[in-house]
């Protein structure tokens, strides 16, 4: 299991580390989706892709998790913090940032945790 999931009073966050694969990818999604359920508000969140050393990500698999937010029904909006240092993790989350379609759902992408937090500090 190539990510980590963190709970805590205001963001959850979400960190993806050394080689991400498709089952880790479904995992994580049903992990966040079981989360957001159990809090009754979705609070806001940041994706940190800085430990992503590998993985199996490509357009098919991003498609389906902007599919999978996009379609569902939340209770609140919320924002997404994606930290993506890199031109391969920035690609992959500019690919998320444009499939993802849900007026419920605000992401930004960030190069570094500090200004991703940032962000999510300012009220909405």
């Amino acid at each position: 299991m190539s990510y980590r999931i963190k709970t805590e009073p205001d963001r959850i966050r979400l960190s993806l580390f050394d080689h991400v694969t498709r089952a880790d990818m479904v995992a994580g999604m049903a992990e966040m989706e079981a989360i957001e359920r159990t809090l009754g508000r979705v609070p806001d969140r940041i994706a940190d892709l800085s430990g992503l050393t590998n993985s199996d990500l490509d357009y098919r698999l991003i498609l389906h998790v902007a599919d999978d937010r996009r379609e569902r029904k939340f209770p609140n909006t919320f924002r997404t913090a994606i930290v993506a240092p890199t031109q391969v993790t920035y690609g992959f989350a500019r690919m998320f940032q444009t499939l993802m379609d849900n007026p419920m759902i605000e992401v930004r992408i960030f190069e570094s945790v500090a200004d991703a937090e940032a962000w999510l500090d300012t009220a909405p």
